[in-house]
């Protein structure tokens, strides 16, 4: 499959450099003058940390992510990425994003990362639409997402990279790392942060541990937060109080919006439901 990829990724390359420009798309004069990639970028080798010795359960300590690309190529790689961006060619930079994005790609990784070091937030969310192409099964993969959504400062690149995850089947509240970094995410200044935490909880949280973040979403100032919260309690089996107390007052005030007002009879209603079969 390495083989492949690899084999694959090259090909494009080629293509992607005769559509863009031909044998000289390096020194192409016609695109427009890209911003340079930050000094940063040069570093391209993934520094892989020691795992622990206990992983959660869908973490592949066998991962793909241990292969070593080739460096001129990963370097050339992306300097054709900020080409393909600068350019505008936005149909061709999406078909390298996807092949990048393959679990099988051994450059996408070190792309990746080195794209999340820039101090450009749009390169920086390049970097999250490779990264997140690759499984969460993946120990690096899985430790940059953590320390990306740790160490972030900009908010459409957190909000992109949420929106993006996709937990894998049996992590549900079986990943502390990544459940204690989204707990985090609900105290951000940004409302979009939080409204997407909120959505990502219910792939990472054990039912059993949601309450009081929901709860805390409930009373949120922003509206979309709140909005979250009660799409996910919508979702979910749960006979709280607490959250139906809380849910009922956003019910009764008049200035929630409709959509709001919409959710929380959802969510109402799926706990009566509940509560229902429950006696049963």
């Amino acid at each position: 499959m390495r083989t492949s990829t690899t084999r694959q990724l090259a090909l494009a390359l080629a293509g992607l450099a005769l559509l863009t420009g031909a044998a000289g798309w390096l020194q192409e004069k016609s695109a427009p003058a890209a911003a340079p990639l930050s000094a940063s970028t040069a570093a391209i080798r993934i520094s892989r940390h020691t795992q622990p010795a206990s992983l959660p359960p869908h973490i592949d300590p066998d991962s793909a992510s241990l292969r070593t690309p080739e460096p001129t190529a990963t370097a050339k790689t992306l300097k054709l990425l900020q080409q393909l961006r600068a350019a505008g060619h936005e149909e061709n930079l999406f078909r390298l994003k996807t092949l990048l994005g393959n679990t099988d790609s051994p450059e996408g990784l070190p792309v990746a990362q080195a794209l999340l070091r820039d101090t450009d937030p749009a390169i920086r969310e390049l970097g999250v639409d490779i990264l997140t192409g690759h499984s969460l099964t993946d120990p690096a993969v899985h430790r940059i997402v953590v320390q990306t959504l740790s160490n972030e400062a900009e908010p459409r690149v957190l909000v992109r990279l949420l929106n993006n995850l996709d937990a894998p089947i049996d992590a549900y509240g079986n990943d502390p790392a990544m459940s204690s970094t989204l707990h985090a995410l609900l105290n951000h200044h940004d409302a979009d942060v939080r409204s997407q935490t909120v959505l990502q909880l219910l792939q990472w949280d054990d039912y059993g541990t949601l309450e009081g973040y929901l709860y805390q979403a409930l009373n949120d100032v922003s509206g979309e937060v709140r909005l979250s919260a009660a799409t996910v309690i919508s979702l979910i089996d749960t006979r709280s109080t607490t959250l139906k107390g809380a849910l009922l007052a956003l019910r009764d005030n008049p200035q929630e919006s409709r959509d709001i007002h919409e959710s929380v009879v959802a969510a109402l209603s799926r706990i009566d439901d509940y509560n229902q079969n429950f006696t049963r």
